[in-house]
């Protein structure tokens, strides 16, 4: 016969209450349709390292995941997140959330070093030329 008992230890009791986001400055693109917007995101997220597809016969773009992709259609908000990473989002969602960070825009660019949503910063121009 075995000593143990099959008694259960207490599951931890999960956190509750309100939450609320944390104010951090990210960059977003909306893509508005068509190849013109679609050839401007890809670049700004080529240069974070990131692939977006644009699929012409749909008219989306098509986001890398771990587990699979995510497609983002027209009016949708292209966000960098905090880690680099590249989701879409809904623009009513986005309206919700987030709002222009224009006086913080400065802190904004010296942590992307110098670079604008979209275009080049210092170190894609000295690649450039």
């Amino acid at each position: 016969m075995s000593d143990h008992t099959n008694e259960t230890l207490p599951l931890p009791t999960p956190l509750t209450g309100w939450f609320r986001k944390k104010p951090v400055v990210i960059e977003a693109m909306q893509f508005v349709g068509g190849y013109e917007s679609a050839s401007a995101i890809q670049a700004w997220a080529n240069q974070r390292g990131a692939l977006i597809v644009y699929h012409t016969a749909y008219d989306s773009l098509a986001i890398p995941k771990l587990k699979g992709h995510m497609q983002a259609t027209q009016g949708d908000w292209i966000i960098c997140g905090v880690k680099g990473e590249f989701y879409p989002c809904k623009p009513d969602i986005f309206a919700a959330t987030y709002e222009p960070a224009n006086a913080d825009a400065e802190q904004a660019r010296e942590l992307s070093g110098g670079e604008q949503p979209g275009t080049a910063g210092p170190a894609q121009e000295e690649r450039e030329s």
